[in-house]
């Protein structure tokens, strides 16, 4: 999957001074800040590992079935297998 397909919206994100990203690093870091701003889609979870652990103050979900799951009830807009 090329980033492209990712449609991030957050692709450059602001770093501190003297801090330079890998373009790895702006996808994944620029993917997490997107899901947090309530921009969930499929591709974008698909950067997860199937085991990962999402953890908050009030859930544990650990595995891609549980932790999907967290984004679908967080974000602010519809849920789309595909970027919108």
């Amino acid at each position: 999957m090329s980033t492209s397909d990712l449609n991030i919206i957050n692709s450059n994100p602001t770093v501190a001074p003297g801090v330079e990203l890998s373009s790895q690093q702006k996808t994944l870091v620029g993917s997490v800040l997107d899901l947090f701003a309530g921009h969930p889609t499929l591709p974008k979870l698909q950067l997860w590992d199937d085991k990962a652990t999402f953890e908050d103050p009030i859930t544990i979900a650990e595995g891609r079935k549980q932790y999907e799951p967290q984004w679908v009830c967080a974000g602010s807009s519809p849920f789309v297998p595909t970027a919108t």
